[in-house]
């Protein structure tokens, strides 16, 4: 986990529009993410959880509170059809991960900046 403070959220996000986060969160593992939140509530600390940002544009007066950015990056095949992603995850890989098994659906989603 690190957390960084006054962070400007254009160098966060793909389109680089955003201004300040009081608090800027990353974590690596979804399971840190109750934890953050349990935290969060009890100091009634107002919360934003995001991916890696693609399709995120903030207001330049910035974000109150928390921005939980969810970096992990796993995709776990559970069963042969049935796929869990993390937030993290870049949509190319996602993309090209099913195809290999076969599964062709979300080809159209090719080239989404889906990050």
């Amino acid at each position: 986990m690190n957390t960084e403070y006054n962070i400007p959220l254009s160098t966060k996000t793909f389109w680089g529009i955003g201004g300040p986060a009081d608090e800027y969160i990353t974590i690596e593992h979804i399971d840190e993410l109750p934890q953050l939140w349990a935290e969060s509530h009890m100091a009634k600390t107002p919360v934003l959880i995001i991916g890696r940002g693609s399709n995120s544009a903030f207001a330049t007066a910035g974000v109150r509170g928390r921005v939980i950015h969810i970096a992990a990056n796993t995709i776990d095949w559970v069963a042969d059809n049935t796929v869990v992603v993390d937030a993290g995850v870049v949509m190319q890989q996602l993309v090209e991960d099913c195809a290999a098994r076969g599964y062709s659906d979300l080809k159209d989603m090719s080239g989404i900046p889906g990050e």
